[in-house]
């Protein structure tokens, strides 16, 4: 929520040319129409991790567009022509997604998700779902067992005398 209201802000503020009054979240499509002047330019968009990705821009009958669908992080992308910053889009996380109202328990019925009642111990709930068994005592057992079986071993060589 903060990057993209910081360019909101930035945008009101003296730059409405440059950045991107529409909303879009994680996963949109960002769709440009190039002025005539950037076509020939060298065109990257610059992601909120810092990376860089190469664009072409699509010519079509009503102009050149760019396309692009990798808007897999919130933050702000930038359109870069020759290394100047031509154009930004805010692209945040899907309200949706931040909604924490409870699900009915009849909704997950369908699903593989288990709703435990209020009086269950969670202690013997979780070692009643356990499947196969544990090894880690067998384990343990045979690396003590190699580890003794090493030292018999290296008792009985004894030391070796430097030449």
């Amino acid at each position: 929520i903060f990057a993209p209201l910081i360019t909101r802000i930035l945008a009101y503020a003296g730059t409405p040319q440059t950045v991107s009054q529409q909303r879009f979240f994680v996963g949109d499509e960002i769709r440009y129409k190039l002025p005539s002047q950037e076509v020939n330019r060298d065109l990257e968009i610059k992601r909120p991790d810092g990376k860089y990705d190469r664009l072409k821009p699509k010519i079509k009958p009503n102009g050149a567009w760019i396309y692009y669908l990798q808007t897999d992080a919130p933050g702000v992308y930038e359109l870069l022509a020759d290394g100047n910053v031509e154009y930004q889009w805010a692209v945040q996380l899907d309200p949706r997604e931040m909604d924490a109202t409870p699900v009915a328990p009849d909704d997950l019925k369908n699903t593989s998700v288990i709703v435990l009642q209020d009086n269950v111990i969670l202690d013997e709930f979780v070692a009643s779902q356990r499947h196969g068994r544990e090894l880690w005592k067998y384990f343990a057992l045979a690396a003590f067992i190699l580890l003794i079986t090493e030292m018999l071993l290296y008792r009985e060589k004894g030391e070796v005398p430097a030449d």
